[in-house]
């Protein structure tokens, strides 16, 4: 329905729009970063970069976190328009359509995507006397989004840019970040920065400054006008993330996405960490199958788990091992590739009662990256955890040696990599779990969760995972179905008759007649389920 501040109400009734955003503006149980966040950051979410608050000891307003009072005189009018369009975001391809007008109404609940606020909003607002200040920023977080001044009356399209608008690139769907837009009224109508002011307030990112002393240098009053908008976070942004060199997020994306998928193995809350990148790169293949002949060219390509890539089962036969690369996700300060090598993994039995596709794990000893994450991020001594390592101060000498973290010392392979061979036309699902270990495993004890003992048959994950106190830190996923590849091989070898194999399919005939038609691939309309396992060791 219509609020207090919809573009009717606040003709007909301006002061109560204006006090209802007075009021939202000094509630501490509006916002995220308010009386919320003790509840939505607590136990297991403490200290997550999800739940990042520089404030955290207060329940906070948008005034009170700005340090600012709300004195509004006049409502602040911005409109958004976002044109339908495609975009690539951790190697997926994602649509948005159709275009969307959206004009912002502080008193609304509704939210909007980095996609839809990416680019600059018009701004306006009834005429007054007088020259004004605009300033765009994150309330949450401290980021400097735009700062345009001299703004004569209501005309922004006049304003002297400072600092250009640049968009939100919130990227966590669990709360809304908000942006709020700032209207000062100056006392000078050709305000001149502050020589010692002009780099701090045209730096991007993280802003180099408060509202308050802003105002003092500034000479500026109110703020006579604000509103703000709620966005909540989609692919897009972790892709801005990327693009500009500090977060690795896709393992955002990949843990929302495979809860979704609603398997009895996913913990219902995961925490992925570990970006794990599995490359196929098949040779040149022709075979035939129910009476056609099929020909494969050679081709490399990555799994791309957002965009449930389906293969051919060809492409991922026993005899193509693949590549998987593990890197950790999250700041690229503290983010290092550090392994990547070819897995001898098991191999995929398409079933839908968990068989067993294979498993493998590594172990590594406590090596300068370990040590790195216990003093950084685990809160050790710095002096117990380096005692005794050689080259090791305190404080750590001017001349520090070059460390290469890219190694592990050994590993041990269960069962070897089998490629799917889907029975059905139904799609199946086959995952790459990656999980963490919190010390060697024993080999002769893995047999024990499949039934019958030491086959693939009937694994139990569960138990397995639950009995090693292991923790899913990486995923992602393929789709296979039963195709021309999969026919011939339980044709061949599958012990199944070629007749009962490739019933129905085009071009089959018993003799094989002469001319061959074309097959036609089936679509596909069911989920079924099996899964592939590795294994990681504790490596920190």
């Amino acid at each position: 329905g219509a609020t207090v501040c919809s573009p009717t109400n606040r003709v007909t009734d301006p002061s109560r729009c204006l006090n209802e955003i007075k009021a939202l503006s000094e509630s501490t149980s509006q916002f995220w970063f308010g009386t919320a966040y003790k509840t939505r950051c607590s136990g297991s979410k403490a200290g997550t970069m999800e739940c990042s608050n520089y404030r955290s000891y207060v329940a906070d307003s948008i005034v009170s976190r700005l340090g600012i009072s709300s004195n509004l005189e006049i409502f602040v009018d911005i409109k958004y328009h976002s044109n339908a369009g495609t975009y690539r975001s951790c190697g997926n391809q994602y649509t948005v359509s159709p275009s969307v007008n959206i004009s912002l109404d502080p008193t609304s609940t509704e939210q909007i995507t980095p996609w839809e606020a990416r680019m600059a909003p018009t701004i306006s607002w009834e005429p007054h006397n007088g020259t004004y200040t605009v300033v765009i920023l994150s309330v949450g977080v401290p980021i400097n989004h735009g700062i345009y001044i001299n703004i004569p009356g209501n005309r922004f399209a006049d304003a002297e840019v400072i600092k250009a608008y640049n968009g939100p690139i919130h990227f966590f769907t669990s709360f809304a970040q908000v942006y709020a837009f700032l209207v000062f009224k100056q006392q000078d109508d050709n305000l001149v920065i502050p020589s010692d002011w002009t780099a701090r307030l045209s730096t991007p990112g993280f802003m180099q400054y408060n509202i308050p002393s802003m105002m003092t240098a500034l000479n500026l009053s109110g703020p006579v006008g604000m509103s703000w908008m709620s966005v909540i976070g989609d692919p897009y942004a972790v892709q801005s993330f990327i693009n500009s060199g500090s977060f690795d997020m896709c393992t955002y994306l990949i843990q929302n996405g495979i809860k979704t998928h609603n398997r009895t193995f996913v913990p219902a809350d995961p925490t992925l960490d570990v970006n794990l990148d599995v490359t196929f790169s098949p040779p040149a293949l022709t075979f035939t199958s129910c009476c056609n002949q099929f020909s494969y060219p050679s081709r490399t390509f990555k799994l791309n788990p957002l965009g449930d890539l389906q293969v051919k089962t060809a492409d991922v036969r026993t005899s193509v091992l693949p590549t998987v690369e593990l890197t950790i996700g999250g700041s690229f300060f503290h983010k290092i590739q550090f392994y990547r090598f070819l897995f001898n993994i098991s191999g995929f039995v398409a079933d839908s009662h968990l068989t067993l596709t294979g498993a493998t794990w590594f172990i590594t000893t406590q090596d300068e990256y370990v040590r790195h994450n216990y003093v950084t991020y685990r809160g050790r001594n710095q002096d117990d955890v380096c005692n005794g390592v050689q080259g090791y101060s305190n404080p750590c000498p001017t001349s520090k040696a070059t460390i290469n973290y890219t190694r592990w010392t050994s590993g041990d392979v269960v069962i070897d990599y089998t490629g799917p061979m889907p029975p059905d036309n139904n799609p199946h699902y086959y995952y790459f779990l990656l999980y963490e270990q919190q010390g060697e495993l024993d080999i002769s004890n893995f047999r024990n969760y499949t039934d019958p003992p030491g086959s693939r048959l009937l694994f139990n994950i569960s138990d397995f995972v639950m009995d090693n106190n292991l923790t899913l830190v990486g995923a992602t996923w393929f789709i296979a179905t039963n195709d021309e590849y999969a026919r011939n091989y339980y044709a061949t070898s599958g012990g199944q008759s070629e007749e009962t194999v490739c019933n129905g399919v085009p071009g089959y005939g018993d003799p094989c007649p002469v001319s061959k038609a074309t097959p036609v691939i089936a679509t596909w309309c069911i989920l079924l389920v099996t899964i592939c396992m590795i294994k990681w060791s504790d490596i920190q």
